[in-house]
């Protein structure tokens, strides 16, 4: 019964009209449990249908060779199924008797209606495969002991090829004592409340995945909550894809259900657990495609929405960890998708105060940023050493002495790798080199270890050539569907009888290429490993791939036409090995957009360049061009968020979409390129040519009358004049788009146009041309409503950008503690969320200048250096000069004038080379200050720099800056023994100022006036 369990558990549903209730009732005195619920007598009918088989071939030989009628005595255990009689359409009547059905009987009258009990022994035949509530031990007549009594409260998610193969036997786990041991001592740990994460590293099949079941199915996590799901190799690109898995795990949802049940199951069990979480429903729904109709919920951008998702997944977790300890298993991170990652790196932070274990394994190949936390072990899985492995086959093969050189040239050739031994013992049985039994095999005549194949790939392919022609035509495709094959998709294509894919599929299964994984609500099937598949899949010829792969594409269509927002990656990729480019186009865009409404936006570069490589696919050449166009500009704003704005992939995008615009492209998709090509150009410091594009952009919007592409023309003037250092014009810009900006208008253009909310950035420029301007106060005013709007909004990068602002005044109004707190907030913000590189750079300078300010110059040069070397790594030209200057300000301050004057060079060359001029003033100013300090005779090359700096100042009417330029040059006169001078220069530009009194630049000219007085 052991081996014809699991392989026949499909067959319930097609023996309606054979398995009665007689046969249910005898099959459940087999098992020792009560018939007492019908899905139960269903499940005890699977080994009777096995039995059912095997006794009704058997009479059908004996009637056809003697012409008899039959009666056959089956005995299992103390107790025996009588088959009564056979008849002629080999019906069949059974009877139990003996002490098997005393057990059942005592069963069936301990249990309350609606419930089923079971005995040990029945458990073990099941165990991993249902949950169960222990009763204690309970007296039966009859029987010297008490007997265990379990009582069954349901079916557990089995996902794992580990829990399917538990029916057929899994072979002896050998030399893995310490690994098992690091995992309870972590899981130990968790259980106190100290969360813990342990890695299993290893190669494939070094048995990784059973380290895991033999730690999950002990009494090692008895009382925990275990949630498993695992990464696969065509879901790398598919947002939240293990994520998923696992909650449909915890809600108990079936691939079957419609919405309507998953938000039944999912509202059901999210309040029963806590009332609180009620706010993270709409973001699981979300997750799981339930549509939501939620206006809060679709007024959120990507970034928002993605933002709620993982903060919903963590607190589903934590508040479950107090409930129960939690182990949370995801197996194949190697393959894992970027928005899981991130759900990951969110838990992890999470852990140190939690009841839960997260347990993950993956080849050496993946990588993580978890390796620093001391809440964090990693075990290295490596190849049986020669004692294990020996011990390993002394169990595949026995003790025979003829196997002795066999074994050691095994152990030579698999290098002790679990996996490879135990195909290798299957190939020799197969081919006949071994004959026996499993456990006491021996050399067949002739046969010599030669005979070992010298891979694991040999090994397999071997094997599946040895298959009869439509079990391996079975196999191959199953392979096309995936490493995990559901069974109506495989019915849909196999195209074979109902009986016919049953045999096959026993034959696949007995042979262990394929393992069942999930019962209900359909079956579905996995390979037994990733290396099976891929053998098995690479025998096939191309243009029968192709076939297959067409034709899964259909069925998916049809079989989950209900819920096909979660097929959209497996329809684009089947469609894409089938060589149709169209339909494959039209789901992997589906799929992108889909990545970009989650703000996973990596996933959806994967996605959309996919498509864009099957564009040119296409026939007709009109569609080819609008469809690549489309594909360019949802690319674009990924690109910029994933590499970067100055990435040289954004311009090629974009310049790309340029060509196709002046075929077929509308006015607002011309537009949106044009905006999306001048910023690339921008943050790369080619201002001549972004200064161009701004312009043409602002016609455009203004042709169109369309307010909401004006602002967006209005947001590229004035970030671009404010560079150019036309600070005037920078402003009105900036108020013109503060008049044009409605948020809840415009709240969806952050997504389209830069990552950022326009009227943030209005704001933050604003602020920054004020204070340039002369407008101190007025100039926090606006970005103190800057960030108010920017925390309203809750979108990352826009708040991101309000802080970077915030910093960056703070320091123009040299108050370094305000810039230290506002860099540091800045840099927490950029970490967390895993965006904005530049302003990370960004905030790193300008902490290292505040707390060079504050005494700490060493450390606040290292922090300077750090941050430019991360803009130069980036290739982002735009702002550069201004973090070069504040370097040399720092080098002064620390002696080292020589040094800053070099930075100090290099920010000249930036400014002559990209015309980038809204801080000239200061390099000629600051020049000026460390040629006084490298000598005092350098006096006149100082009041030289100090007048260019007036000259620029004057010129962009930057009323701070030539405030700084007269301060510094009035203090040179006044030491040269010069007041009036000084006086006559300084004294005019202070007075000009009306507001900002308390700032550091006006102290110190008043104080220098008050001096010279």
């Amino acid at each position: 019964l052991d081996t014809a369990i699991r392989p026949m558990m499909a067959a319930v549903h097609r023996y309606e009209g054979t398995v009665n209730k007689v046969l249910g009732d005898g099959i459940m005195a087999l098992f020792g449990a009560p018939l007492a619920h019908e899905d139960h007598a269903v499940r005890a009918c699977y080994a009777a249908l096995a039995m059912h088989q095997a006794i009704g071939r058997a009479a059908e030989e004996t009637r056809a060779s003697h012409g008899v009628e039959v009666q056959i005595r089956a005995g299992l255990n103390s107790g025996e199924v009588v088959v009564r009689a056979i008849g002629n359409d080999l019906t069949m009547d059974y009877d139990a008797i003996g002490q098997t059905t005393h057990l059942a009987g005592r069963m069936e009258q301990l249990a309350v209606p609606g419930t089923t009990r079971l005995t040990a022994d029945t458990l073990r035949l099941a165990e991993g495969l249902i949950q169960v509530r222990a009763l204690g031990p309970i007296p039966v007549k009859g029987l010297e002991r008490p007997v265990e009594v379990f009582e069954l409260d349901g079916a557990t998610a089995s996902r794992s090829r580990f829990q399917a193969a538990v029916a057929r036997g899994l072979t002896r786990f050998v030399g893995r004592h310490d690994e098992l041991e690091a995992l309870n001592r972590a899981r130990s740990r968790a259980a106190q409340g100290r969360g813990q994460v342990v890695a299993v590293v290893g190669e494939a099949g070094i048995g990784k995945s059973r380290l895991f079941h033999e730690f999950i199915h002990s009494h090692r996590t008895e009382g925990w909550l275990i949630l498993e799901s695992a990464s696969v190799s065509y879901g790398k690109a598919t947002a939240y894809l293990p994520g998923i898995e696992l909650l449909k795990g915890y809600f108990g949802i079936d691939d079957r259900d419609d919405d309507r049940k998953v938000r039944e199951k999912v509202t059901g069990k999210l309040l029963t657990l806590d009332e609180g979480l009620k706010p993270t429903l709409v973001a699981l729904l979300d997750l799981l495609h339930v549509p939501v109709e939620d206006a809060a919920w679709q007024a959120l951008d990507p970034s928002q929405r993605r933002r709620r998702i993982l903060d919903a997944l963590k607190s589903l977790l934590l508040r479950e960890s107090q409930v129960q300890p939690v182990l949370l298993v995801f197996e194949d991170l190697h393959w894992i998708d970027g928005a899981t990652q991130a759900f990951l790196d969110e838990e992890v932070e999470s852990l140190p105060a939690a009841r839960i274990m997260l347990l993950v394994n993956y080849r050496p190949e993946y990588r993580h940023d978890w390796g620093g936390r001391t809440y964090y072990t990693q075990c290295r899985i490596d190849p049986l050493p020669a004692a294990s492995a020996e011990e390993l086959l002394a169990t595949l093969l026995g003790d025979d002495a003829g196997l002795g050189a066999l074994k050691r040239t095994l152990i030579a050739r698999t290098e002790g790798n679990p996996f490879f031994l135990e195909e290798s013992v299957r190939a020799l049985v197969e081919t006949g080199a071994l004959a026996g039994a499993p456990g006491a095999y021996r050399m067949t005549e002739g046969a010599t270890p030669a005979q070992v194949p010298a891979t694991v790939q040999g090994v397999l392919a071997a094997r599946i050539d040895r298959l009869s022609a439509e079990d391996k035509r079975l196999l191959q495709t199953a392979a096309v569907i995936g490493k995990d094959v559901p069974h109506p998709l495989l019915q849909a294509i196999a195209d074979l009888s109902e009986d016919a894919l049953r045999q096959g599929l026993n034959a696949l299964q007995a042979a262990e290429f394929l393992y069942e994984t999930h019962l209900f609500p359909d079956l579905e099937y996995t390979f037994k490993h990733a290396l099976t598949h891929e053998v098995a899949y690479g025998s096939l010829l191309q243009k029968r791939q192709r076939e297959l792969h067409r034709r899964i594409a259909e069925a998916i269509e049809t079989v989950y036409a209900a819920r096909l927002a979660e097929q959209l990656e497996r329809l684009a990729h089947h469609y894409t090995e089938a060589g149709l480019a169209e339909p494959a186009i039209t789901f992997w865009r589906q799929a992108g957009q889909r990545a970009i409404e989650r703000s996973a936006d990596a996933e959806a570069v994967a996605h959309l360049g996919k498509a864009l490589e099957l564009v040119e696919d296409l026939p007709d050449a009109a569609e080819r061009a609008r469809q690549e166009l489309a594909l360019h500009i949802e690319l674009g704003p990924a690109l910029m968020a994933t590499k970067g704005w100055s990435a040289p992939e954004v311009e090629r995008a974009y310049l790309r979409a340029r060509e196709l615009c002046q075929d077929v492209g509308e006015p607002a998709q011309t537009f949106t390129v044009l905006w999306g090509l001048w910023l690339s150009n921008h943050s790369r410091g080619q201002l001549n040519s972004a200064k161009t594009l701004a312009d043409e952009i602002l016609v455009l919007a203004e042709n169109q009358s369309d307010p909401a592409l004006l602002l967006q023309a209005h947001h590229a003037a004035w970030t671009t004049d404010y560079y150019f250092g036309d600070l005037v014009s920078s402003r009105e810009h900036a108020e013109r788009g503060l008049a044009l900006y409605d948020i809840d208008r415009h709240r969806g253009h952050a997504s389209i146009y830069g990552g950022h909310d326009p009227g943030v950035c209005c704001r933050d420029s604003l602020a920054t041309a004020l204070w340039l301007l002369g407008y101190p106060d007025q100039a926090l005013r606006t970005n103190r409503e800057s960030m108010s709007l920017a925390q309203k909004l809750a979108h990352p990068f826009s708040l991101i950008h309000a802080l970077d602002c915030t910093t960056r005044l703070h320091q123009r109004l040299r108050d370094p503690a305000l810039t230290q707190a506002s860099a540091e907030a800045t840099i927490s913000a950029c970490t967390e969320h895993g965006v904005a590189p530049g302003y990370l750079a960004a905030g790193t300078v300008r902490r290292g200048w505040a707390a060079a300010v504050q005494g700490r110059t060493k450390d606040g040069l290292a922090e300077i250096e750090q941050g430019l070397a991360a803009f130069r790594t980036m290739g982002e030209e735009r702002g550069r000069a201004f973090y070069l200057v504040t370097l040399a300000e720092v080098y002064g301050q620390d002696g080292q004038p020589d040094q800053g004057l070099r930075a100090l060079a290099e920010a000249l060359e930036i400014v002559e080379t990209t015309n980038e001029g809204w801080w000239e003033a200061e390099i000629h100013r600051v020049k000026g200050e460390l040629l006084l300090l490298r000598s005092p005779k350098a006096a006149d090359q100082a009041a030289r720099c100090f007048d260019q700096a007036l000259e620029v100042a004057r010129r962009q009417s930057a009323k701070s800056l030539e405030l700084r330029a007269a301060t510094s040059l009035a203090r040179l006169w006044q030491r040269q023994g010069k007041p009036d001078p000084a006086r006559e220069l300084l004294a005019p530009v202070y007075g000009w100022f009306t507001e900002g009194f308390d700032t550091a630049d006006l102290g110190d000219a008043k104080a220098l006036l008050d001096e010279i007085a």
